[in-house]
């Protein structure tokens, strides 16, 4: 997403809260580097990794000390994820074939994700009520990126979404 390191660690500098370092994360090496370029989280996106490697970059993470956000399209992932019970969990929306979200997606998955985790909406969500709609399905977070790229005030538009459920 054109991203770096390095706006990573601006970003860390400018803000006090915390943040994910939302990238490939696909070998044990880009842990340290998230904690070097002082991320507080990173993204394991379980339809890029088998089922050993995700468990062992969510070993890595708790070691370091980091938080992780295990993202997961396909429903073939629900069982493994369920059994890996994260604390912080994603369904994402996208077709990763396509490219187009489906906001419908959110609410067929929602019983699949660990009762335990907090459970993350991602992509597809760009208007209040889109936002209204996976707060109410009962996901604790939303993760919107392209909506808030897109337009000319992301803070004017992130205040609009935020109205939507206060």
């Amino acid at each position: 997403f054109g991203g770096s390191l390095d706006i990573l660690k601006s970003v860390r500098d400018a803000v006090s809260i915390p943040v994910i370092r939302k990238d490939f994360i696909i070998d044990e090496k880009q842990i340290p580097e998230t904690v070097h370029y002082h991320g507080d989280a990173f993204l394991l996106i379980a339809d890029a990794l088998d089922q050993d490697t995700l468990q062992q970059l969510m070993n890595d993470g708790k070691k370091a000390g980091l938080e992780f956000l295990v993202e997961y399209h396909d429903e073939k992932h629900a069982e493994f994820i369920f059994v890996l019970n994260p604390e912080i969990v994603g369904i994402n929306c996208r077709n990763l074939k396509t490219m187009t979200t489906d906001i419908s997606y959110f609410k067929k998955m929602f019983q699949s994700l660990p009762s335990t985790s907090i459970k993350v909406a991602e992509s597809g969500i760009y208007t209040p009520k889109d936002l209204k709609t996976v707060s109410d399905l009962g996901y604790d977070a939303a993760l919107i990126g392209t909506s808030l790229m897109k337009t000319r005030n992301p803070g004017k538009a992130l205040e609009a979404l935020l109205g939507a459920i206060s």
